[in-house]
């Protein structure tokens, strides 16, 4: 079954428990130090119905570092 997915790397950013308070999140944290540029983790998101994916895309935004925006917008465009 192939479901579509969103995957949001995170790039020297600090965990936020909050991300898993969303629907459909699933972290995968590496347990390495947070330095600029560096890749800390990521963030999968997949569900059969896009409404759901955007729904929650959309919650993410503001629990994200703002550079982070315009790479959610436009995931979720791909969904419209």
């Amino acid at each position: 079954m192939n479901n579509p997915s969103v995957m949001i790397n995170l790039i020297g950013s600090d965990l936020n428990y909050d991300w898993l308070k969303l629907p459909l999140v699933h972290l995968h944290w590496y347990d390495k130090e947070v330095r600029p540029g560096r890749k800390v983790g990521h963030l999968n998101l997949t569900d059969s119905d896009t409404s759901h994916l955007t729904a929650t895309l959309e919650a993410l935004i503001p629990l994200l570092p703002p550079e982070y925006a315009s790479g959610v917008m436009w995931a979720q465009s791909k969904f419209s």
